[in-house]
């Protein structure tokens, strides 16, 4: 699955647009003068997390790591239950801004922390919500067996919330759950997407969606659209992913979606694109891109050009391509993504290649090699070392050809094995939650099968015990008639 089209699953509650900007600090200007007046309580810990979460909203990274620390130094101070419920809630939030900085083993050090102190608090809702957000680091740092293990663990607490709510008839309560439990679908969908399980993907994506539309969640439903259609990006099934894109546009242009409906013109011109619809996918290609400018959403704004040179580049046009394999590197390295600027390097070392430069071309392949072995990306060295054998074989530079192919065979197996690693324990997991699921629907069959069982001998003496009665009053009217004979 892109990567990109998961984080916008993920990152619906972070999107914030421009129009809301003057609204938020209006918010931090507000909590600054309650912090400055508040005394060293809860009170003054759940402001100090508001303004971290403010701040994360704007970007305002290293401020709202500032105010996320002063509440949980603050928070641990405190003795009660209310401090440690609002260490748990910093941990949580500072968590998640070092998540959208894109550090994810510092997410991890905070969401550990607030997971035991929920545990410790039995706080079951919260409990789900750190599996949750483990589980969406865990996927980032591709171990997908950890992030279903945690998605499940939230999933079944979710599910067993959801009951106590229903029996307490709390709708907000059950609203609120049933959109985590969606989001915990679509998660298990999102590690399930490769072309091996597609079927469980599905599975889990529609459970979403069925939600989500109980719930009337309109965002939910068009991020799940995009993710279906995601699964259907194939040649065989061009037209259900059109479909579904084209759905999750409507729905991004009636809410007003920007991010979600220039994604969308990116999956459509994609599809486009793999028909060799080229004209097509360009213009929404370019649609797309002046959403992200108008947003300013500069890795969007990256990836975009990529895609325009890509597009440019399969109607060999290859100098329009270069320029805006440029352009997006230009600004992949002004946010310093560096998987971006390896995938930047490495088209233009392929645009170089038929442009007839090879000495360029080579500086720019050995410059994504460098960089992909530095971040530990296997597939992007993989991918480095297939473009050096085009670019030997154009050269006639056969023991280098040679040489790169090996090492090209190293990496690709690595992989593959990875892969089947991480497949095999999909399905025992996906087999496990199955079992146990099973066994809670055979319990509460037993359970029921008790139930009714007791209410039907509960029924059998009801009868018999009137019977009785009858048979008494009966008696009793008897020998009072005969003695009322008897008296006349």
């Amino acid at each position: 699955m892109k990567k990109w089209l998961l984080l916008l699953i993920l990152n619906s509650a972070f999107l914030i647009l421009n129009s809301f900007c003057f609204a938020q600090n209006r918010n931090i200007d507000s909590l600054l003068t309650l912090i400055a007046i508040d005394k060293p309580d809860t009170s003054k810990v759940n402001h100090l997390i508001k303004l971290c979460n403010e701040y994360r909203k704007i970007d305002g990274f290293d401020k709202g790591l500032k105010y996320g620390n002063e509440a949980l130094t603050l928070a641990n101070s405190l003795p009660n239950e209310q401090g440690r419920a609002g260490a748990s809630s910093a941990y949580n939030k500072i968590g998640t801004i070092y998540y959208n900085q894109g550090n994810y083993y510092k997410a991890l050090n905070n969401y550990f922390p607030s997971l035991q102190i929920n545990e410790e608090l039995k706080n079951k809702k919260d409990i789900a919500g750190s599996y949750h957000n483990i589980g969406i680091i865990y996927y980032y740092l591709n171990n997908y067996p950890q992030a279903l293990k945690n998605y499940y663990a939230a999933l079944n607490i979710r599910e067993e919330l959801l009951k106590q709510a229903k029996q307490s008839g709390k709708p907000d309560e059950i609203f609120s759950i049933k959109q985590g439990i969606a989001s915990t679908y679509s998660n298990i969908g999102a590690v399930y997407d490769d072309p091996d399980n597609c079927s469980e993907a599905l599975k889990n994506y529609f459970a979403a969606l069925k939600i989500y539309d109980d719930i009337d969640d309109k965002q939910g439903i068009a991020n799940t659209y995009l993710s279906i259609g995601n699964i259907y990006d194939d040649p065989e099934n061009y037209r259900e992913a059109l479909k579904n894109y084209f759905s999750a546009l409507k729905i991004y242009m009636e809410i007003d979606d920007k991010q979600g409906a220039a994604n969308s013109y990116n999956n459509i011109a994609s599809v486009y694109d793999d028909q060799n619809h080229y004209p097509e996918a360009l213009k929404n290609y370019i649609t797309a891109l002046r959403i992200y400018k108008k947003m300013d959403d500069k890795q969007e704004i990256a990836s975009s050009f990529l895609n325009i040179g890509t597009n440019y580049y399969n109607q060999k046009k290859y100098g329009k391509a270069l320029s805006n394999y440029f352009a997006g590197l230009k600004v992949f390295e002004g946010i310093d993504n560096k998987k971006g600027i390896v995938q930047s390097f490495i088209n233009l070392g392929l645009a170089s290649i038929k442009l007839n430069k090879p000495i360029k071309a080579q500086e720019y392949l050995y410059k994504a090699l460098r960089l992909s072995k530095k971040i530990g990306s296997k597939e992007w060295v993989k991918e480095s070392y297939s473009c050096l054998i085009d670019l030997d074989s154009t050269q006639g530079n056969w023991k280098t050809a040679y040489l790169h192919h090996k090492l090209f065979i190293v990496y690709r197996d690595s992989i593959v094995n990875e892969e089947i690693d991480k497949k095999a324990i999909q399905s025992a997991l996906a087999f496990d939650y199955e079992k146990k699921e099973a066994a809670a629907k055979a319990g509460l069959e037993k359970k029921s099968a008790v139930a009714e069982a007791i209410k039907n001998r509960q029924r059998l003496v009801f009868i018999l015990v009137s019977c009785l009665l009858f048979l008494v009053f009966a008696f009793v009217g008897f020998i009072i008639r005969a003695k009322h004979k008897s008296k006349k």
